[in-house]
């Protein structure tokens, strides 16, 4: 398996198209391409303690644990399409039952995908006064990046988000470029330290490889101890030969299905496509549904997700599974919690599952020697590996190391660090 990787992805025939849900009439991929019921929510923390598929990971168990100073030992950065002023002000306020600080927001300078950075906010909540959506260059119909957010912040609330604004197309770029505007992996880079950077996370794909400029910059945040995940995509088959998904420091994360939905449809057509994945009559008139019904056959399948091939490296192909279908994301242009599908929230969830790492560690560090120090990348990976279950009882090549339990992740996390001991002497 390579050492490393971080970010989270999405495919369609643009360029960097979010890692959402199919629709079946179209090649574009997008969030609310297929979504089931409203959820009944009205915070994170209840979707953490009863939705069943952050149960299926002990996200009930780990939210207890949380830092009460909304302290995570750690900033996470989240690549995507644009956030707009409202969206923003929404998520510092806590509107929709959850809440992030979003303590930096890059976008190019003079709204053209290659050209350099400029940036806004500060930590603590914003008043963005004289911003504008133009400033920002969001656009006021997409919400990809907002739920993403939403789907992070069920696990990790309050977390302090460094938002990087992403393009979808070469011809009329409203964010980076990213496979070849080095800009904003070069301020990511040189701010590390000042921001305590951790983990990265992507959910946009360029269908294309990155420059080498671009490439050697990332190698250098890694050397610096960031541990990076992307979302694979959601086409059933292997999709990793892209940007970011195919650089070897980041880590990809596919979709596993914690119900039963894809239990009763031929192995050959299981994940296919979304058609392929849809209730049936069959699961209706079994008291199933698209929602609600855990039988725990679910790690049987990585329903809707891409996945590497039987003949694909370790490096080629999935590292994790998390959850991604029938669960909660909010969809901000409709105001509510809605089940949902995509690699593109099963890849925040990894991400969340690294602040957690390195929160624990952390903690047990600085428990038994008296000061903090971060996992490097590499262990930040085995700890996720140790607290993985897959049906395979090994790496596979559709489910990699499995999914991945937070309160299993918690404990052990602190344990490592706890148990890692400070040699003192003259040397």
């Amino acid at each position: 398996m390579h050492s490393t990787k971080v970010f989270c992805i999405m495919i369609s025939h643009l360029l960097i198209a979010p890692i959402g849900f199919i629709s079946e009439n179209t090649e574009m991929i997008f969030l609310n391409g297929y979504v089931g019921y409203d959820t009944p929510y009205n915070n994170a923390y209840d979707i953490c303690k009863v939705d069943s598929a952050l149960q299926f990971i002990g996200c009930n168990y780990w939210i207890d644990m949380a830092p009460t100073d909304l302290n995570y030992r750690s900033t996470i950065v989240v690549i995507d399409d644009g956030l707009c002023v409202d969206q923003w002000k929404d998520l510092e306020s806590g509107k929709f039952g959850f809440g992030v600080d979003i303590v930096k927001y890059l976008t190019p300078k003079d709204h053209i995908g290659t050209f350099e950075v400029i940036t806004y906010g500060e930590y603590g909540r914003d008043n963005l006064n004289g911003i504008t959506n133009i400033d920002l260059n969001c656009q006021e119909e997409k919400d990809h990046g907002f739920a993403v957010i939403s789907a992070l912040a069920t696990i990790v609330p309050y977390i302090k988000v460094i938002f990087v604004n992403s393009a979808e197309t070469l011809d009329k770029p409203d964010g980076f470029l990213i496979h070849i505007n080095n800009h904003p992996w070069k301020w990511i880079k040189d701010n590390v330290a000042r921001y305590d950077i951790d983990i990265i996370t992507a959910s946009v794909s360029t269908g294309y490889e990155a420059s080498e400029e671009v490439k050697n910059t990332i190698a250098e945040i890694h050397n610096k101890g960031v541990f990076m995940v992307t979302a694979i995509g959601n086409k059933g088959i292997y999709e990793g030969n892209n940007f970011p998904q195919e650089h070897q420091y980041f880590y990809t994360v596919g979709s596993v299905d914690h119900e039963d939905r894809a239990a009763w449809a031929p192995s050959w057509e299981i994940c296919r496509s979304w058609f392929y994945c849809k209730p049936t009559y069959y699961y209706y008139v079994n008291g199933n549904s698209w929602k609600g019904h855990h039988t725990g056959e679910a790690p049987v399948s990585t329903f809707g997700s891409s996945y590497g091939s039987g003949t694909a490296s370790h490096a080629e192909a999935l590292d994790f599974v998390m959850p991604g279908h029938g669960i909660p994301a909010l969809s901000y242009k409709e105001g509510k919690w809605r089940d949902s599908m995509g690699t593109s929230l099963s890849a925040p969830y990894l991400a969340a599952a690294a602040v957690i790492a390195v929160y624990a560690y952390n903690l047990g560090y600085k428990a038994r020697n008296g000061y903090e120090v971060d996992p490097n990348p590499s262990l930040v990976y085995d700890l996720l590996k140790d607290a993985s279950h897959s049906i395979m009882g090994g790496w596979h090549y559709r489910f990699g190391w499995g999914h991945v339990n937070l309160l299993e992740l918690y404990n052990e996390a602190y344990m490592k660090g706890y148990n890692t001991v400070v040699a003192w002497g003259w040397f």
